[in-house]
Parts: C-alpha cells; structure tokens; sequence
C-alpha cells in the first residue's frame, strides 16, 4: 500500500490497535504450518492458529472501526481485490444455503475465514517493517516444520518403532507399498505439506533478496525445505523446478532455455505420472476416477453445485496394495470449487485471480512481492492440477502477502 496511507500520527489507540493486529497476523503467519494436533469443531478441523485468525481478524475490524477515514483510500487501492473476495464469499454462502444438502457452516464459516485472512494481510501490513515482521514470521513457521520432517526422517532411519512417528509419517495411499517414508510433518497429508514447502521455498528466495535473510540461512532453510519436499512423494514436486526456473537470475541464455525445458518436462512427466495407477495391468489412477466424479456432479449442479461443502465425488478404488477406498475429495482445485459451488463459484475464484492480476500487472515489483506472485501462481495453476487447496489457509496468506508486498515501495 502506497505511503499516503500512513498512520503517521494518529492517535494512540489506532496505533495500539493497529499494532495488535499486526502482532496477531504474525502469531498466524508463524503458526499456520502446525495443523495437527487438529480437533473437531462445527463437524471440521480447527488447528491451533484458529484462534488467533479470529482474534487477527477482530482486530483488524476493529482497526478501521477506529480508523474510519482510512476506509475511502483503502478501497480505492485494494478495493477491486475486496470486492472480489466479498463476491466469493456470497457465492459460497448462496451454494451452501441451495445445495442439496444441509448447509454445513463449519466449511462456509472456515472458508469466510480465509477470505478474511487475504483481505487482512494488505490492510495492516501498510509499511515495509511489517511486511518484514510478517515474511519473518512465515519463515520461522516454515523452519519449525522442516526441522521436525526432518527429525522425522532421520527417525524412520534409526528408530523406527517411536510413537511420534505415527503424526509425521504418512502411509503410502495410493503408491506402492514398501518400507520407504512418506512425509506429512506438521500437517495431515504429504500433499498439502508440499505446497507449503513450495510457498515457503518461494519466500525464502525473496526474502535473501531483500536482505531480511542472510544467504547463510537461506540456503540452510532452501535445503530444509528441498529434502522434505522430496520426500512428501507428492505430484505437486513438479513445481519446484519450474519455480526454481522462474526465480532464477538471469544467465546464459542458452543455459536458461535448456533449464526451462528440463523443468518443463519434469513438471510434465510428474503430472503425466498421476494419470495411471503403477501396478500391472495399468489402469486409470484415483486422481483420474475423481476428476471425472467431480465434473459428472458439476453436470448435476451446474450453477451452483451441490452445495458449499458438499462431497465433490463418491469414487469406490482399489489401490495397488488391495485396500477399498471411498474417495470424496476432487484433487483438483477447479473441479472441487466448480463441484460444490457450481459455475458461479468457478467465476467467482476467477474473478479473485483477476483482481489479484489487476493490482500487479505492469509495475514494477519488489523481490519478495515477485517471489510470492510466483510462488502462488505455481501451486495454484500447477499443482492446483492435482489437489483440491482452496481451503488451504497457506495458499489464502501468501495471497494477502503477495498484495501487500506489491503495493509497498521498496526503501
């Protein structure tokens, strides 16, 4: 956000409360990784920063409350993003009231959070320092979560029998069973956890190039972040090298083609790897028998889906080691939104995509705001390919980072 809306001044309880709500954001940022021990609440999963969501979010209303001049510039800076994310969040509540199904609020009220979380980040990060505080904090998160993946891996290696084992390693879904660890660290499945690391990866890159992170700990945290990425076995890994591709600095332009393709086909081969299940005879993968359940309740659905939070396919699948399973979830971002909340739902999202485009096209932008913009834009449109995150409370922050960061002046 531009310096005209500086604070300079103002009174003291705007700046204590402006205060708070940037120390709450951070306790958000920091936390965001450890989403287990996870309990139930309203028939989902609350994780620990859910709390601190609620008090970040009180905050910041009662930011502007205090500071209702600000409003008026406010909106003529973000309020294209604002709007977008207002008009998402009615098409989820319409879709859970007409869906064929109960509403279930947890789902519409946890999906309202995220929303606010976007929309929070670029309204109390207004200057430089907190948007370091903030990247910081991100970071700090990131590296409790790597460091424990890691301990975990060295466990499975030497001792395999520790209880603590059962939290962090996951079981092999859908791949071959073998004596090989998969990894979910902090988080519930190996999926989710790498689409972090991707973010988390991305971030690290532009806060070296800000000078908030010596290159000592970036590369440190880069090699965190790299081992246990490869060992979440995920089909979103193919995004690493293409990110890897699009932060790197500028060289040789033979060297840089030759890298973009060999990115290019990784990323290809590993999303091309998804479609099959790898045991003999080859057949159609879970993920492919999911898409094609989610686009046939679409068809049933087709303007406003079954219904926000609804079960975007019912797919029956033997994996490879003989286990039945019964598969509701779409592993794909467009077909879940457009599964549940219908073709208005899928406009909706595009509309937040748009905004965000918007904001940042054409100017100019400081290295963490092109960090974060890459960042996002590879886990959404690449590994979005083969995972539902919508509801992925990392995803919805480094959005709002990503804004932030490109309305702020570099000093």
């Amino acid at each position: 956000m531009s310096g005209k809306l500086s604070l300079r001044g103002a009174s003291n309880t705007v700046e204590a409360v402006r205060t708070w709500a940037g120390w709450a954001l951070f306790a958000v940022a920091a936390t965001q990784p450890f989403v287990q021990p996870a309990l139930g609440v309203l028939g989902q999963r609350a994780q620990v920063s859910d709390g601190l969501l609620a008090a970040a979010a009180l905050l910041g209303v009662g930011f502007l409350a205090v500071e209702r001049h600000r409003i008026s510039p406010l909106l003529r800076v973000h309020g294209r993003f604002l709007a977008s994310l207002g008009i998402f969040g009615a098409v989820l509540l319409v879709s859970a009231l007409l869906g064929e199904r109960d509403p279930r609020w947890g789902k519409l009220v946890g999906s309202w959070g995220l929303l606010a979380l976007a929309a929070l980040v670029p309204i109390v990060v207004d200057e430089e320092q907190g948007l370091r505080r903030l990247t910081r904090a991100w970071l700090l998160g990131a590296f409790g979560c790597a460091a424990i993946g890691v301990l975990s891996l060295l466990g499975a290696l030497v001792w395999k029998d520790t209880p603590w084992l059962a939290w962090t390693l996951a079981d092999q879904g859908t791949l071959p069973a073998g004596d090989y660890p998969r990894l979910r660290s902090t988080f519930l499945n190996p999926n989710m956890l790498c689409t972090h690391l991707t973010l988390s990866a991305g971030l690290t890159v532009g806060a070296v190039r800000e000078g908030w992170l010596s290159r000592a700990w970036g590369w440190t945290l880069g090699a965190l972040l790299g081992v246990c990425a490869a060992f979440t076995l995920s089909l979103g890994l193919g995004g690493l090298p293409l990110l890897a591709v699009a932060l790197a600095p500028p060289g040789s332009t033979r060297l840089r083609a030759g890298a973009r393709w060999g990115a290019g086909l990784l990323a290809l081969g590993t999303f091309a790897s998804g479609w099959v299940s790898w045991a003999w005879p080859l057949r159609a993968s879970a993920r492919v028998l999911t898409w094609t359940g989610a686009w046939d309740t679409f068809l049933a659905h087709p303007l406003l889906g079954a219904g926000w939070g609804a079960a975007a396919c019912h797919v029956r699948y033997v994996d490879v080691s003989g286990r039945t399973l019964t598969l509701t979830d779409a592993h794909h971002l467009v077909l879940s939104v457009a599964a549940q909340a219908g073709l208005l739902g899928v406009l909706a999202l595009g509309a937040v995509a748009a905004a965000l485009v918007k904001a940042t096209w054409g100017r100019p932008l400081r290295p963490l705001a092109s960090a974060a913009l890459l960042s996002v834009l590879v886990v959404v449109g690449y590994q979005g390919l083969t995972g539902a995150y919508e509801d992925a409370r990392h995803v919805w922050l480094a959005l709002g980072l990503a804004l932030a960061s490109a309305q702020l002046p570099r000093s």
